[in-house]
């Protein structure tokens, strides 16, 4: 959250076409914040409006507002798909699928059940537990996890060999987001040569991202119900 002064924002990096706005005498731009009551400016993360709680603003995917107190969401511990959130960007209300040891935007999900088991998963989705587990049925199932460029990815079946630097361990706030702490936000990457498809990257402290051109964005948790896969590959 934020508690927030009215601020005279800058024109750095913002389109030369947008037109400042008036929020209680302070200049702003509106595809960089919202005015609220005329007068209080919060900032938006990922072109999503942060909302006014009292004298803070706060993201609607962490907390809600009650009696201008912030009140975080209550956990979602799955299982729950994950779909990426930035108005406005081509993978916008997206799935984001598990597909060759990594995640995607565009691409996946990449499943397996094997000719012997009697009735196999769908696997036309990529299910997760909050924490770390993965939602399959494989023996010792899998798990997920930031490798140490903050790429976003999984094991596969029968062993839990991670690379070295690994973060596990995430946040998943009901009918809000999908969070790794203590990352600094998600992040689309594209894949070279692939027209809508999109690596999901966290950006790491003292981590440099892979390319200069990957867009922020929010990951959403949605609720579902039984077993997403036999195993991903």
């Amino acid at each position: 959250m934020w508690s927030l002064p009215l601020i005279v924002l800058s024109a750095l990096g913002l389109a030369a076409a947008e037109n400042l706005a008036d929020c209680g005498g302070a200049r702003y731009y509106p595809s960089q914040y919202t005015c609220y009551d005329g007068n209080f400016l919060c900032p938006k993360i990922n072109a999503v409006a942060t909302k006014r709680c009292g004298s803070a603003c706060y993201p609607p995917g962490m907390y809600t507002c009650t009696n201008n107190k912030l009140v975080l969401l209550p956990a979602d511990n799955g299982p729950f798909t994950l779909v990426a959130q930035r108005p406005g960007a081509a993978f916008d209300g997206k799935s984001v699928e598990a597909c060759g040891r990594y995640f995607w935007i565009g691409k996946g999900p990449c499943t397996y059940c094997p000719d012997t088991v009697g009735t196999c998963p769908a696997g036309k989705v990529t299910g997760l537990y909050a924490g770390q587990a993965m939602d399959v049925e494989v023996p010792g199932g899998q798990e997920y996890y930031l490798g140490p460029k903050g790429a976003l990815g999984f094991t596969i079946a029968h062993s839990a060999q991670k690379p070295a630097g690994y973060v596990e361990g995430c946040s998943a706030y009901k009918g809000g987001e999908f969070k790794y702490l203590p990352g600094a936000g998600w992040y689309a990457c594209p894949v070279a040569g692939k027209t809508g498809q999109w690596q999901v990257y966290q950006k790491l402290p003292n981590v440099n991202l892979v390319a200069n051109n990957c867009v922020g964005m929010n990951i959403l948790v949605k609720d579902m119900s039984g077993v997403a896969a036999w195993e991903y590959t």
